[in-house]
């Protein structure tokens, strides 16, 4: 398997999260909006690097003409 960015990690936690339920001693609507608060963060971050890097998708060379990358 590759490496996975940060945003589906997110998703996958809350679905499995919307999937199984809370833990008895777990607040399903804080864990829920941790969840969902921090996957559009994450999402909003991956958007802005890809549009300043020119619409370079993760893992893919610049060529000469591009600037910056995604470290």
């Amino acid at each position: 398997m590759g490496r996975l960015s940060s945003s589906v990690i997110a998703r996958a936690e809350l679905d499995e999260l919307v999937m199984r339920g809370a833990a008895p001693n777990e607040n399903i609507v804080s864990s829920f909006v941790e969840l969902v608060t921090r996957l559009v963060a994450q999402e909003l971050l991956e958007a802005e690097q890809t549009d300043v890097l020119g619409g370079r998708g993760r893992y893919e060379r610049r060529g000469d003409d591009k600037r910056g990358q995604r470290n």
